[in-house]
């Protein structure tokens, strides 16, 4: 489920800690916001300690676009500027870009791009926060939806953008180099990096269609019925000698491939979404369950 903030109430999730503390960086959200009026910032790095210094996704007010926002201690402040509007009331794309110093780039709906070759180099970055633009005078609060927001180690490019946009979770795009990745379905952790999120206020709400990877889990059935040695793409399957037993698996994430007529419930993201069947090379996914 997504998070439903108030921005009348300040409401935010936070941790005391960067992310990432220098380029490149991406980091990416759903939103949802009702109030084209005012300028909120659905994910921001940026130091406690100072009121400006930060590199942030942000929507302003003045204008209904979309930011990739850098801005250091003397207040010096370059922005990469979406070429279209945002829509209120509608789930939408944002995603933030900070190639190098001088290279920012920001989309909406993996397109409508704009860019920025100003240079500016923020320092002391140690706050982390989703709902507002932190530090010592923490302001651009959000009102409204937030979802799926994610940070990279690396500056991705307009066609990996334009996949996250389609619906697709961070997990499908380099999830090698996911930093921190926040779904907010009802909890506020981190589900890559430990980064896990504090709450002032806030609330449960309804969760945007994202398409999410699976890990499938097998079990000593699975080993007996004989899937675990099939090949699921050219049909090569193997023939087991003294029947090996099932050991740990490394850390993979996969999307579906097993063979048709395999039955099986797998529950993920604490029975959000359920793989019901795999019949005919077909999946059912519930999403979500109601809170």
């Amino acid at each position: 489920m997504a998070r439903d903030f108030t921005a009348a109430s300040s409401e935010f999730l936070q941790i005391g800690q960067a992310v990432l503390t220098g380029v490149p960086i991406t980091m990416s959200a759903w939103f949802n916001f009702p109030d084209i009026a005012l300028s909120q910032s659905p994910v921001s790095i940026a130091d406690a300690s100072a009121g400006a210094t930060s590199i942030r996704l942000r929507v302003r007010g003045s204008d209904n676009l979309v930011y990739a926002v850098t801005t250091d201690f003397s207040a010096n402040s370059f922005s990469a500027v979406t070429s279209t509007t945002y829509t209120p009331n509608t789930w939408q794309h944002g995603c933030a870009v900070f190639a190098a110093t001088n290279d920012r780039r920001v989309y909406l709906d993996g397109g409508n791009k704009g860019t920025n070759a100003d240079g500016v180099t923020p320092t002391n970055l140690d706050v982390t926060a989703i709902g507002r633009r932190g530090g010592s005078s923490p302001d651009e609060y959000a009102d409204g939806l937030i979802a799926e927001v994610a940070v990279w180690n690396i500056a991705l490019t307009d066609d990996e953008v334009a996949i996250l946009a389609k619906g697709y979770s961070p997990l499908f795009v380099h999830p090698q180099n996911i930093i921190a990745y926040w779904p907010l379905i009802r909890g506020l952790n981190d589900k890559v990096g430990g980064f896990n999120m504090t709450a002032t206020g806030t609330a449960i709400a309804a969760h945007p269609g994202i398409i999410y990877t699976v890990i499938p889990q097998l079990s000593s059935s699975v080993v007996a019925a004989g899937i675990l040695y099939r090949d699921v793409v050219g049909g090569f399957n193997m023939t087991p000698f003294n029947t090996p037993s099932v050991g740990t698996h490394p850390r993979v994430i996969y999307t579906i491939g097993l063979q048709p007529g395999f039955t099986a419930a797998t529950a993920v993201e604490e029975a959000e979404i359920a793989i019901m069947n795999y019949n005919d090379g077909f999946v059912t996914i519930s999403l979500p369950y109601p809170p």
